[in-house]
């Protein structure tokens, strides 16, 4: 909505005069905030977009979204307006409230790791991943109540390809077919 006033701002302006309502018209350094605030919130649309997503899993994708927001779309630049610079720092803190529990933060990490798209998790610390994949492979240890240690990572991946085979077929050439598969 305030794309189209940004963008449709000569006829309203035309229109607000036609109708004798001076009082009403938006100064320059309003379009200014407005313009700035467009602009600021840009990846914010481009998320919203991507979270509304039906076709594909999502959880996977926020810790990804939550990086780069944060480290990214979020960081104060110094020509940032003094309001922009206060909606970004309300936004960042918002955003640190809602995800920064142990829990939501493993949960997340978990759920990003499962996820052949973002397996590699660029965006984490090499220690954080080596944490993501230490619990990942003691959660499945104690789902699978087996004892796995002195097993080769290619053994295991090839016993869990089998199984999968077995419960729920092959579903194309790469399994899920997911979007955005590089295989």
């Amino acid at each position: 909505m305030l794309e189209c006033v940004y963008q449709y701002r000569a006829p309203i302006c035309a229109a607000l005069v036609e109708e004798n309502r001076m009082e009403l018209l938006p100064r320059d350094d309003n379009y200014m905030v407005v313009e700035s605030l467009l602009e600021a919130l840009k990846p914010f649309k481009h998320i919203t977009e991507v979270m509304s997503g039906e076709k594909y899993t999502t959880v996977s994708s926020i810790k990804l979204l939550l990086h780069h927001l944060l480290n990214i779309a979020l960081v104060i630049e110094a020509k940032d307006s003094a309001a922009i610079k206060a909606m970004k720092q309300a936004m960042t803190a918002n955003l640190g409230e809602c995800y920064s529990s142990p829990q939501s933060d493993e949960l997340l990490g978990i759920a990003c790791f499962l996820d052949p798209r973002f397996k590699a998790m660029q965006f984490e610390s090499h220690s954080k991943r080596g944490a993501i994949h230490t619990d990942v492979r003691a959660q499945l240890v104690k789902l699978l109540a087996v004892d796995i240690s002195d097993q080769p990572l290619e053994q295991l991946v090839a016993e869990a390809k089998e199984c999968q085979k077995e419960e729920i077929g092959e579903f194309g050439d790469n399994g899920w077919n997911l979007p955005g598969d590089p295989r």
